[in-house]
């Protein structure tokens, strides 16, 4: 069954206000090259799903130059990180460190680093086919502190199986879990973030489909959650899957003294309940930046 009526207008009225803050908050020229982008990568996927442009594998996003595995994922992105803005934050200085987990190809990265040119990035992507698109836009596009390391980031070490669809190029929920349904696996490094992480951190992006709890628990045990300002979260919340730990990882962040907003999107409806995207935002509480 697909998105009821009012779940629609809902969504629409969402980013009907996102653009108006956008046409508030940003210069003229930001906005006509946001809106006119989207527009084209909009009319470009609609034009390929009906047959009437053929694949593509390259695009030029405002002042990037992209390579892709899917351009349905492409647009899918583009619209969650630079439309809706769901990796807005609040920097402390015009220099932020990023820790990017589940980089991808690389859009959160541009997006970061078109906001904070002088941002230092440190970037995670396991899927051996998906991390040398990202190491080619990093370097197509000139990032300068931007490192990207090809690894899953867990609470253990090591090589481990890494599940994906092999019909699928660049897919969103590939994962070091087995229970996510995929037939095809490789194996990949897994490294503990906490081994990484020697200084504050502004910004810390986990999307890594089902992993999120068990990086938090890690960081948690070491002591270095507590180098981490600010944390947004894409958890996937399952119907056919009773724990994707986000409970857990709300619990971790309470106690690491974080406050936190959430933002859910429904994909899929199965009656009463339904497959959501819960986005989470946490950031320190007041007393504790003072």
């Amino acid at each position: 069954m697909g998105q009821q009526l009012p779940e629609r207008l809902t969504k629409a009225g969402a980013k009907l206000r996102f653009l108006l803050t956008l046409a508030a908050n940003h210069e003229a020229g930001e906005r006509r090259s946001l809106l006119s982008t989207y527009a084209r990568l909009l009319l470009t996927k609609k034009l390929l799903v009906d047959g009437l442009r053929q694949p593509r594998t390259h695009e030029r996003l405002l002042d990037f130059e992209v390579d892709l595995a899917s351009y349905r994922t492409f647009v899918q992105l583009f619209e969650e990180i630079f439309i809706d803005g769901v990796y807005e934050f609040q920097p402390r200085d015009s220099r932020p460190f990023i820790v990017d987990c589940g980089s991808n190809i690389g859009l959160a990265s541009l997006f970061f680093k078109r906001r904070y040119p002088e941002a230092e990035i440190l970037a995670f992507e396991p899927s051996p086919q998906t991390f040398g698109l990202l190491q080619h836009n990093v370097a197509q596009n000139h990032l300068s502190g931007v490192r990207v390391v090809q690894a899953a980031v867990s609470n253990e070490e090591g090589q481990l199986p890494f599940y994906y669809d092999a019909g699928v190029r660049g897919g969103l929920n590939e994962s070091l879990r087995a229970d996510m349904g995929h037939a095809s696996v490789v194996t990949v490094p897994a490294v503990k973030l906490s081994g990484w992480l020697d200084r504050p951190v502004d910004l810390l992006k986990l999307d890594v489909e089902g992993m999120a709890s068990r990086v938090l628990e890690d960081l948690a045990e070491s002591g270095k959650l507590a180098l981490v300002h600010e944390v947004i979260i894409e958890f996937e919340r399952f119907v056919r899957m009773r724990d994707r730990g986000i409970a857990r990882g709300l619990q971790l962040l309470e106690e690491a003294g974080f406050d936190y907003q959430l933002r859910t999107e429904t994909f899929t409806d199965q009656g009463p309940q339904r497959d959501e995207l819960v986005f989470v935002h946490a950031y320190r509480r007041v007393r504790e930046m003072a």
